[in-house]
């Protein structure tokens, strides 16, 4: 899958094959940087769960706010890369039902520090993300609200959160899809049979049939399944044998996620899932499969 650094672009090739889309994984960070010939740069983040941390607290669990550090990432990308364009794909704040007291605060005011920082900031809503529009800062007329189908960027990336089917007049045009949602992990197991989960990038193709009937896309594009942007979500491990995949695209079969190329942060390529497949037992079973009730 390759990586983009502090300042790298171009074209990902995979298996030999080159994968026809400028997009790229930020080394050591959970962003993607896409960048179509004529621009404009664009990174992409998803899963950010601004508000997390009022969860914890209710559950007893007290955890200083992440949102200043979540929003100092994000500047830091947009230096290092040089995007000139934010996507945020889906699950921006964490409630599911209303708005809190802390998301209210803190999502508009990291809204209105990247509509200062980038030319453009486009959100795609995802499951967690009701009353978005209420949240975007008067004034920030360069932050876009974009519908829950997607948003088609220039050069034909969609982006969607995942938690619905995509546009399907969106899904015709679309070369590549980013997809969150799934908060996309992997399971390690060591030589004691320990098992832990690792934050990853999944990246696959489309099953075409399946595609083209629930997806409306006639094309074979890739898919790329990101990880989420939030540290204290746990991931839904991708190659535990007998999980129920989230989200209408996976879930219906239109990725065909057995053969998909699993990357960690670092860069670092571990083969196929369908390769790395983990048969657990129960109670691991459950422990690495909870990020599904615990914080989708």
């Amino acid at each position: 899958m390759g990586g983009v650094g502090a300042a790298g672009g171009g074209k990902a090739v995979e298996g030999g094959r080159d994968a026809g889309l400028a997009l790229l994984p930020v080394v050591g960070e959970r962003a993607l940087l896409f960048s179509p010939r004529g621009g404009p740069r664009t990174l992409v983040v998803g899963d950010l769960h601004l508000g997390i941390e009022t969860d914890f607290a209710r559950a007893g669990v007290k955890l200083p706010s992440a949102a200043d550090a979540i929003v100092g990432r994000v500047e830091v990308l947009r230096a290092k890369t040089g995007a000139r364009v934010l996507v945020i794909a889906g699950d921006l704040k964490h409630s599911v039902k209303g708005v809190t007291a802390q998301e209210g605060e803190e999502v508009p005011r990291a809204l209105g520090i990247w509509a200062r920082s980038f030319a453009r900031v486009v959100w795609v809503p995802g499951n967690h993300d009701g009353a978005a529009p209420s949240l975007v800062p008067p004034g920030a007329r360069n932050v876009e609200v974009a519908h829950s189908g997607g948003y088609l960027c220039r050069g034909g990336l969609l982006v969607v959160h995942g938690h619905a089917w995509p546009d399907r007049a969106l899904a015709a045009r679309a070369k590549g899809l980013v997809v969150a949602h799934n908060h996309c992990a992997v399971a390690l197991e060591d030589a004691l049979g320990r098992v832990a989960k690792e934050p990853c990038w999944a990246r696959a193709r489309v099953n075409p049939e399946k595609w083209r009937e629930a997806g409306g896309g006639e094309g074979y594009p890739e898919v790329v399944l990101m990880p989420p942007f939030n540290e204290l979500c746990t991931g839904v491990a991708v190659n535990i044998e007998g999980a129920r995949p989230i989200g209408p695209l996976l879930r219906e079969g239109c990725v065909d996620l057995a053969r998909a190329e699993i990357y960690l942060l670092d860069g670092v390529w571990l083969g196929k899932v369908e390769k790395n497949m983990i048969r657990p037992g129960a109670a691991e079973f459950q422990r690495l499969t909870r990020g599904i009730s615990e914080d989708l």
